[in-house]
């Protein structure tokens, strides 16, 4: 697929390539430091354990490359939690509205709870519902 054509060859070419040069990097180093030209015993054994942890290092980034490009051949959508909070942020500036109009016309406490349980009502409606309405709508 898409994906792993264009994502999986040069994410994993990079993470080899990176590794190689760690690797020709440390060992260089290692190679270089005068105190211990004398010491061959003492560089190998640091340059096996920086081969190892460089090892170890590229294994753990190859489990988490392969995670990620797994995970991105999933199709991400918004969850309904999302929508159902965006719904009733639009809802809850109408309601507020609609209620200052009501007391600025003297209206009942009645009213009032009569015209909050048809906004939760609105709100207790599915979010594939809302959506449904809104594409009849626009048709």
């Amino acid at each position: 697929n898409f994906i792993d054509d264009q994502w999986s060859e040069p994410a994993f070419g990079l993470l080899q390539f990176t590794s190689k040069l760690m690797e020709a990097a440390s060992e260089k180093f290692i190679a270089s430091m005068n105190e211990i030209k004398a010491l061959s015993r003492l560089r190998t054994f640091l340059t096996s354990k920086s081969c190892e942890v460089i090892e170890s290092l590229e294994k753990e980034t190859k489990r988490k490359l392969d995670d990620f490009i797994q995970r991105e051949k999933v199709p991400y959508t918004q969850d309904h939690y999302l929508f159902e909070n965006i719904s009733k942020l639009r809802s809850q500036r109408l309601m507020d509205e609609v209620m200052d109009a009501l007391r600025a016309t003297k209206g009942t406490d009645k009213e009032e709870e009569t015209i909050r349980n048809v906004f939760e009502r609105n709100q207790k409606r599915s979010v594939d519902d809302h959506m449904a309405e809104e594409m009849e709508n626009a048709l």
